[in-house]
């Protein structure tokens, strides 16, 4: 490839190009900017950022941003590296057919993983406890019991026992009482119940 360095230092024709003459570094004021298709998509500054001006950074698979160079916590520090970010949505699966699920949104930075929906149970007298599976990702099997969140009935939900929902290291959430007892599908037949839980995935 041939390397010129006689542009016009313009985003259209950078001062250094190849073949291609709106592909290039350009040279402002204590500053690069790299430029391609004649257009800047970033830029190193003089005190030391780079700035992203159009597009998107993408990392490999497997790889991210590495703060090991920050100073750690008090804690046991397990990891440094920020390798995931994803959001998008899930659907929940009951033990027994729901009657609807609806606005099931997740969303997962490194392995902090929450997620909500809005679940309606069909009218049922079964004595059997709510599994709600589905999740997006699976459970840390190093949760010794479950992450707690919070619940909330709607649609005429009067009973005195409020929902709390909680997510198994079986990769399924359930609804209980009093943080204990879990809850069944009769406890809940023909209610909504929206909620949010918030786990470590196991990847």
């Amino acid at each position: 490839m041939t390397i010129r360095i006689d542009g016009t230092n313009t985003a259209a024709n950078p001062g250094i190009t190849g073949t291609d003459t709106d592909t290039g570094l350009q040279f402002g004021t204590d500053e690069i900017q790299l430029v391609t298709g004649g257009t800047n998509r970033a830029t190193v500054e003089s005190n030391g950022n780079f700035t992203i001006e159009d597009g998107n950074l993408v990392v490999a698979a497997g790889h991210g941003i590495d703060f090991s160079d920050t100073a750690d916590s008090s804690g046991t520090m397990a990891s440094e590296l920020l390798d995931d970010y994803e959001e998008g949505s899930w659907s929940p699966v009951g033990n027994i057919d729901l009657a609807g699920a609806v606005s099931s949104r997740y969303i997962k930075i490194g392995r902090f993983v929450t997620v909500t929906s809005r679940i309606t149970f069909p009218s049922s007298s079964s004595g059997t406890a709510v599994n709600i599976s589905g999740l997006p990702f699976g459970v840390d099997d190093d949760l010794s019991n479950s992450a707690m969140a919070n619940a909330v009935g709607e649609t005429s939900y009067t009973a005195t026992d409020r929902p709390v929902a909680c997510v198994e290291n079986s990769d399924v959430i359930r609804f209980r009482i009093a943080g204990s007892t879990s809850m069944t599908y009769s406890n809940l037949s023909g209610h909504n119940i929206r909620f949010s839980v918030s786990y470590f995935s196991s990847t």
